[in-house]
C-alpha cells in the first residue's frame, strides 16, 4: 500500500513528466525563436508556445514597467533588448517583482482552469514560497532589484 501511495505521488497529473512531452526553448535566443517560443515579460523568460499566456503578458506589458542595463537606471532597455539579455543581469523595481509574483499565480490558475500545460516557474515550490513571503512583507516598492531573463520549460 505504501509503495502504491508513493507511486501515485510520483505521478501527479500536473508535475509528472509522464503526462507527455516536456517542451523547452533551447539555450539561446536564436533557438528559442526557432522553436516559436515567446518572451513573456511577466515571467522574464522565453516560454514554449504550449505554456505561453499571451493575454496575461499583454496585460502586464501595458502596465509599463521599465527595465535597465545598470543599477543606476541610466541605460533603459526595450522589452526586446531585455529578451536578448538571457543570463545577464538587468534591473527593475521591487513593485515589478511583486506584480510578477501575482501574474505567475494568475497564470497557474488560468492554466489549471483551461487544462493547459504549466511552465516550470509556476511549478517551483521555492518560487511560491519566495513570492508568498514577498506578498506578506513587500518592502520598499521603489527599491531597485536585479532580474535575470532565462529560458522556461513547459510540462
Amino acid at each position: 500500500m505504501q509503495h502504491q501511495q508513493q507511486q501515485q505521488q510520483q505521478q501527479h497529473p500536473i508535475t509528472s513528466p509522464a503526462v507527455g512531452h516536456i517542451y523547452d526553448c533551447g539555450n539561446t535566443t536564436a533557438e528559442a525563436r526557432e522553436r516559436n517560443c515567446t518572451f513573456e515579460l511577466f515571467t522574464v523568460s522565453w516560454v514554449p508556445p504550449a505554456c505561453a499566456d499571451e493575454d496575461l503578458d499583454a496585460e502586464f506589458r501595458a502596465i509599463g514597467y521599465r527595465y535597465f542595463a545598470d543599477k543606476e537606471n541610466t541605460q533603459e532597455l526595450t522589452y526586446e533588448e531585455l529578451a536578448n539579455r538571457v543570463w545577464q543581469t538587468a534591473w527593475t523595481t521591487n513593485e515589478q517583482h511583486l506584480m510578477h509574483c501575482g501574474y505567475v499565480w494568475r497564470k497557474m490558475h488560468r492554466a489549471v482552469e483551461a487544462g493547459k500545460r504549466h511552465s516550470d516557474r509556476e511549478l517551483e515550490w521555492e518560487h511560491t514560497v519566495h513570492c508568498s513571503g514577498l506578498i506578506v512583507k513587500p518592502g520598499d516598492l521603489g527599491e531597485i532589484i536585479s532580474i535575470e531573463p532565462d529560458f522556461g520549460r513547459c510540462y
